[in-house]
């Protein structure tokens, strides 16, 4: 598995939820939808320091979690003129989700004391990865 490979440590500095809808309907089901925007900012040997924001709405749109920060990435299997971005869609989607689930327990809190739910970082299968 990539992630045996892959390891993400992740420092969360910005955590911003929005409400949408005046009240969520009681009961109500609901997807989520996780965007993720990840920049290589700087490189040392097999670690990269990356810049993300990931982004989770709901579906119908109730409300809306951003989450911000910087992470640092070891990575065995790239060149030396490869980026992280170079290594495709699969590898940046596993980084998204390790920071996710990393940055979940204080995601977790901020949405329960609003009464609102956070997805489980373990159940997400799919990740919008901005260009």
């Amino acid at each position: 598995m990539l992630s045996q490979k892959l390891q993400v440590e992740a420092h969360l500095t910005k955590l911003r939820t929005s409400l949408v809808a005046i009240k969520p309907p009681q009961g109500a089901k609901y997807t989520f939808d996780l965007q993720a925007d990840i920049k290589t900012v700087s490189r040392d040997g097999a670690k990269i320091k990356l810049r993300y924001a990931i982004d989770i709405e709901t579906f119908p749109l109730i409300y809306r979690v951003q989450i911000g920060g910087f992470a640092t990435a070891s990575v065995d299997m790239l060149a030396k003129d490869e980026n992280l971005e170079d290594l495709g869609e699969a590898v940046l989607s596993d980084v998204a989700l390790q920071i996710y689930r990393s940055n979940y327990e204080a995601l977790y809190l901020a949405l329960a004391t609003q009464g609102l739910d956070a997805p489980s970082p373990w159940l997400v299968k799919d990740v919008h990865l901005a260009h």
